[in-house]
């Protein structure tokens, strides 16, 4: 093998895993609550031992818990919210942050990440700016999309907040 061809294959050998592959990648949950610094150590021991968190974090001054989340781990937000309910915190919502794949639905355009095994119906949010709904509307193929999860009964919906291609 030339010296090129050596090059380029550990080239792409390095270069390929930093891709964004589709997946739920952070939820951002507000609590009520939280007051002291030590008394978030036994929720966050709690929260990390929900299957699909890789790591979590909180913000005493914001009031909230940042949660990353496994690449493959299928996406089950009640078991955040269950795991917090055992602590002596009050959840209020969660921001997620994910990439997917643009589609469509009866219920109108939905975000499918199969790495987690979701497909979210996306919907417009209050806080939504108008260069948000202008990127959803012209949204296709690949995005990365940050939204207020809320449970349905047909599937979980994303209140969008931002869109990026």
């Amino acid at each position: 093998m030339t010296r090129f061809w050596k090059n380029l294959v550990l080239m792409v050998g390095f270069l390929l895993p930093t891709f964004t592959f589709a997946q739920v990648e952070e939820l951002v949950v507000v609590v009520d609550g939280m007051y002291c610094p030590f008394c978030t150590q036994p929720t966050l021991k709690v929260v990390r031992k929900v299957d699909m968190v890789e790591d979590a974090s909180m913000d005493m001054e914001a009031g909230t818990m940042t949660l990353h989340i496994k690449p493959d781990a299928p996406f089950k937000p009640e078991s955040v919210v269950n795991a917090i309910g055992k602590s002596s915190y009050v959840y209020r919502s969660m921001l997620v942050t994910a990439t997917g794949t643009i589609g469509s639905s009866g219920a109108g355009k939905t975000l499918n990440v199969p790495e987690n095994n979701v497909t979210f119906i996306l919907q417009d949010s209050d806080e939504m700016t108008f260069a948000a709904k202008k990127a959803l509307d012209a949204a296709s193929g690949k995005v990365q999309v940050t939204g207020y999860w809320e449970p349905s009964s047909a599937g979980p919906v994303l209140k969008v907040v931002n869109v990026k291609s």
